[in-house]
């Protein structure tokens, strides 16, 4: 990982960048009532994880989690791996590999990592778990949202602590 910048890890910055910016999203907001609902914490090795109780209402195939939703999930997760470190964080490039199905009635569980930061961009990687077993990996490129008149993203007051 590049050393020039150090970023804390920390979950009150999470919840502070997600309440800022995505305070109607569909993965991660609770106030969402047709989204996913994640809440996600910071783990001591720096992973951020969430576990996820789908519902019918995200199958594809009878019993099955649509993959969209599954993409979704760990979209998400990258993006509050970025929040920890106080950087709000878009997706560049995706690759999601789907290794078996992950059905209804069982938690799911999403973990990520930073594995580097070169040039402004951050790669990732997750995992997708369900009753211990590997479902889904990804890797990503995300790169930070830019940023205009001191420290607005977006137009919007944007807090570095």
């Amino acid at each position: 990982m590049d050393t020039t910048t150090v970023h804390t890890v920390t979950d009150q910055r999470a919840s502070a960048l997600r309440e800022e910016l995505h305070s109607h999203c569909f993965a991660c907001s609770p106030d969402n009532d047709h989204g996913l609902n994640l809440v996600f914490g910071v783990d001591a090795e720096d992973v951020t994880r969430a576990i996820w109780h789908p519902s019918s209402a995200f199958q594809s195939y009878d019993g099955r989690i649509h993959g969209g939703i599954l993409a979704t999930l760990i979209d998400a997760s990258m993006v509050h791996v970025l929040f920890a470190r106080g950087i709000a964080g878009v997706t560049a490039e995706m690759t999601v590999r789907y290794l078996i199905p992950v059905l209804l009635g069982a938690p799911v569980e999403v973990a990520t990592r930073l594995e580097a930061q070169t040039h402004g961009l951050y790669r990732l990687r997750a995992e997708v778990r369900q009753d211990g077993n590997l479902a889904a990996r990804a890797s990503a490129k995300f790169m930070a949202l830019p940023e205009t008149n001191g420290n607005q993203v977006h137009g919007r007051q944007h807090s570095q602590s």
